[in-house]
């Protein structure tokens, strides 16, 4: 008896470690859903399950969303209880769970796992009813037991896998993020030694009470084909062929390098749409806000001014809308680009927005905004007390401290002439108020005689003062047909020339092509400033990345070919370009990588940098979401990883969490730490910053204490602090307003010690 009973212990023992290693049976590809996609199956009387039954898939999933379908059928309608007829899904709390209903109202029954879902693994999953016992096995195993009141028989809705649908085939249950193989429906309840049999088998499709079996590897196409011949076929994308998921190779999912974990966002529904997103913190609080832009379009003359929205946020990425009239009365006609400095000198950012107007000819322009951060937390629009009062169509802006006297001025990039203000720069007092100046710029410009739609400030021949970069305006006008994109020295008091012809290649679309953005970065730590340009065609129905490398003397030679890239062309004039380039290191190798984002056609993209100007897109492994079309880029929970906020225009989003640690590989020369106990207490907060961040300390004592920081190759950009400190906690401002994007070292030298902390500067 007793060696009986030791045996059937070994043998559980045993078949629960099997159940717990089932491996989904081997095949090339797998369907991937994007939480916004779905596949329909045809409205089948054998799916419309009653009585026993068992749904069963094998499933990878990439991110938490609460109550997200994966497959099964919602309740119709959808929104009112019981909300579901049969599927498996996401669980509020971050597990999955069977649940199923009759139809009736109360009647909504589960059976929930009590461990979380393991993210980036494969999964097996089986749904079982039987005499209203509801079972949910993981990899074999129960996982989760209900008592169900019985069955519905939904009719009206079909059968779905990644989302649920409503009676037209349209998403009415939010889906999930992730892959799906091997999916399939049975007529009576399976037992768990059968799950097992068949789980990591691919079935011959003669199987007793199998009602349909989709493999999931066709790899190609819009039709998932039912294997066992019930013309079952699934059809992906909704009847207006848009949400499809997409094929993916298997061995790709396998080793995907995933690490964004995704948060959903909804904008107000007081805005319109949202048409751009700027990172900014609004209230001095340290935490990164993002303030929402919106614009009328069509466009109307007069032009329509619509108010902006803040999300604040509290650290941690919990994004809160600002629902206070101070932010109401914030309007903008169109607006269309920004800069964000200190231009008080009062130790607080401050932000302008730039307003081209409406989108009509005459193109009558707008008047650009200057926004105060207050101590109170709130934004003060002091336009009449900083900003001459001039309605101008400006496409760009940049700011920079040109002539060295302490305080930031700013270009103003405009592009439409006539009685509109051509081009200009505003020189700043002292105290923040911007005042224009023609004479520091090229006639040639002033005049309009040649057209730039962007701007950028970087000191691109390593002299010390801030140059600037002008992308050229698309078109065939005499003032706008030329080649080649400009470079401006600086003489170093602010008075600005044409650098030689030959310093810039000619333009990705030639002279009829423009550059609408320009992001300066030193992508190969050289000590030389290069550029990423968002090149486009005349009509904006095609748009490009160009990557201009420094020769190391402030010249460029055109390494594009290093990007990998296909880009959509649109029928429709202004329907597809390349509105902003996100530079930040969103895998933490020591490399530069960015974040392309798009404008109505043309996809958010998101480039990891290999070294020596070469660069992998990796979109589709990222867990972006479909139909994203504005993003932004920071340490939105103060982690130290670079994580994206992405917005749909129809106001739904995702706050995509970095979630992948990795080890940097550079390292600061000569600054290994002492091998004494360290009385150093050092801490950068926030780590990634995107225009300043505060360093903290403590030491013990009254000794010589030095805080200085460091570029990747171990030059000092900054002298923080150089003198005796007494013992106690102190903390210091770090501005990087005039550094490019890139990695930085803040080393302390205390006494003998020396402690060193990396930090991420992004723009």
């Amino acid at each position: 008896m007793y060696k009986n009973f030791s045996t059937l212990v070994l043998l559980f023992l045993f078949l629960s470690s099997a159940y717990s290693q089932l491996t989904p049976p081997g095949q090339k590809y797998a369907l991937r859903f994007d939480g916004n996609s779905i596949a329909l199956a045809p409205k089948s009387t054998v799916l419309n399950l009653t009585g026993s039954f068992t749904i069963e898939l094998w499933v990878y999933v990439d991110s938490y969303s609460p109550y997200a379908v994966i497959i099964g059928k919602p309740n119709d309608p959808r929104g009112t209880d019981p909300y579901m007829s049969y599927v498996i899904e996401v669980g509020s709390t971050d597990n999955f769970e069977f649940v199923q209903s009759t139809g009736i109202t109360g009647s909504y029954r589960g059976a929930t796992a009590t461990t979380k879902i393991a993210l980036h693994k494969w999964t097996h999953l089986a749904a079982v009813l039987s005499n209203n016992q509801m079972k949910l096995y993981i990899n074999g195993l129960l996982a989760g037991t209900g008592i169900s009141q019985g069955p519905s028989k939904n009719t009206t809705v079909p059968f779905t896998l990644g989302a649920g649908a409503d009676a037209n085939g349209n998403i009415a249950a939010g889906g999930f993020a992730g892959s799906v193989m091997q999916a399939r429906v049975w007529n009576y309840a399976l037992s768990a030694f059968e799950i097992q049999s068949y789980a990591s088998k691919s079935l011959i499709n003669t199987e007793t009470g199998l009602i349909s079996n989709w493999p999931l590897n066709e790899g190609a196409g819009n039709t998932v084909v039912c294997s066992n011949n019930n013309a079952l076929n699934v059809t992906l994308g909704t009847p207006g062929n848009s949400n499809k998921p997409k094929w993916i190779e298997k061995t790709k999912i396998d080793s995907l390098n995933l690490f964004f974990q995704a948060v959903h966002l909804t904008a107000p529904t007081s805005m319109r749409t949202v048409n751009d997103m700027i990172p900014f913190d609004y209230n001095g609080d340290g935490h990164l806000d993002i303030i929402l832009l919106d614009h009328m379009d069509p466009a109307t003359l007069p032009g329509t001014a619509m108010p902006i929205v803040i999300f604040k946020n509290d650290g941690k990425g919990n994004f809160t809308n600002v629902d206070q009239p101070w932010v109401k009365a914030i309007k903008f006609v169109h607006p269309r680009h920004w800069t964000i400095a200190d231009f008080d000198n009062n130790g607080r950012k401050d932000i302008v927005i730039v307003d081209h107007g409406t989108d009509i000819s005459p193109f009558p322009g707008d008047q650009s905004r200057f926004l105060r951060s207050m101590p109170d937390g709130t934004l003060a629009e002091e336009t009449s007390l900083r900003l001459p009062k001039v309605n101008a169509f400006t496409h760009n802006v940049a700011s920079a401290d040109i002539d060295k006297d302490g305080d930031i001025d700013m270009y103003m990039c405009n592009i439409q002439g006539g009685v509109v203000p051509s081009p200009r720069i505003y020189l700043n007092d002292g105290t923040g108020k911007l005042t224009e100046n023609q004479s520091r710029l090229p006639t040639i410009i002033t005049a309009f005689q040649r057209k730039y739609t962007a701007s950028a400030f970087a000191d691109i021949d390593n002299d010390g003062d801030p140059d600037l970069i002008l992308g050229g305006h698309n078109g065939t006008y005499v003032n706008e047909f030329f080649p080649k994109d400009a470079i401006l020295l600086n003489d170093g008091k602010g008075f600005f020339s044409f650098a030689p012809d030959v310093a810039m290649p000619n333009r990705t679309f030639g002279a009829a092509g423009g550059t609408v953005a320009i992001t300066p970065v030193d992508f190969n730590s050289d000590g030389w400033t290069d550029l990423l340009m968002a090149t486009l065609n005349q009509d904006y129905t095609q748009g490009s990345l160009q990557l201009l490398a420094n020769n190391g003397n402030g010249t460029f030679r055109d390494v594009s070919a290093g990007i990998t890239q296909q880009w959509p062309i649109s029928a429709s004039f202004g329907n597809s370009w390349i509105k902003w380039n996100y530079v930040a290191d969103f895998n933490n190798d020591g490399l530069l990588d960015f974040l392309t984002v798009g404008q109505n056609d043309s996809p958010i993209k998101l480039y990891l940098n290999l070294g020596n100007f070469k660069f992998k897109e990796i979109t589709d492994f990222t867990g972006l979401y479909s139909g994203l079309l504005n993003a932004v880029v920071g340490d939105f929970n103060e982690d130290g990883l670079v994580d994206i906020v992405s917005m749909k225009y129809d106001k739904s989003g995702v706050f995509l969490k970095n979630i992948k640690v990795f080890e940097v590989s550079a390292k600061l020369p000569n600054a290994i730490p002492d091998l004494n106990p360290n009385p150093i207490d050092l801490s950068i907060v926030p780590t990634v910053f995107s225009q300043n961040t505060t360093i903290r300390f403590s030491v013990p004592g009254n000794e010589m204490l030095t805080l200085k920081i460091y570029d990747i190759l171990g030059k000092s950009v900054a002298t923080l602090l150089d003198q005796k400190y007494v013992s106690g906690e102190q903390e210091v401002k770090f501005d990087a307003q005039n550094l490019l994007p890139g990695l930085y070292f803040a080393r302390m030298i205390y006494g003998s010690h020396i402690q060193v902390k990396k930090m991420m500067l992004i723009k």
